[in-house]
């Protein structure tokens, strides 16, 4: 999301520059927003081709940790690209992915480059404040006059 409006946000600059000048505007390339390593940094619901799931945590410094629902847990380095990352635990072969653009919901979908098998992943969202129903809530304080 943070890239969509990044790139609306350079279309408008670039439109407001443009304002004023009988020059015809150069032809501007579309191309998609790019993705940066900050954009996977964090914790993701991860599920297998299988069907199974985990909780990987990519950290900023290159590190990552699996977490399987039974507790138990893997750790390793992982590389970025906007073309492929890989995720590489010692003592097993390197695992490199290309990755979609997230769709409406944020959800990505990791196509593994040497298998083709694919893994879909959902970040993991920080603590949801619960519902509250507007009737039950506390009427706001008037404002004083």
């Amino acid at each position: 999301m943070k890239r969509l409006l990044a790139s609306a946000a350079l279309l408008v600059a670039i439109s407001a520059c443009s304002q004023g000048s009988d020059e015809p505007a150069a032809a501007v390339e579309e191309t998609g927003p790019v993705a940066a390593i900050e954009d996977y940094v964090g914790a993701w619901n991860m599920t297998l081709a299988d069907g199974s799931t985990l909780v990987t945590t990519n950290n900023a410094d290159g590190t990552f940790a699996d977490t399987y629902p039974d507790g138990s847990t893997k750790a390793g380095t992982w590389t970025f690209s906007p073309e492929q990352s890989c995720w590489t635990v010692a003592g097993e072969p390197e695992a490199c992915y290309t990755i979609s653009e997230p769709d409406i919901t944020d959800k990505l979908t990791l196509t593994n480059v040497a298998d083709q098998s694919v893994i879909t992943a959902t970040p993991v969202l920080d603590a949801v404040a619960p519902y509250v129903d507007p009737a039950a809530a506390p009427a706001e304080a008037a404002p004083p006059e």
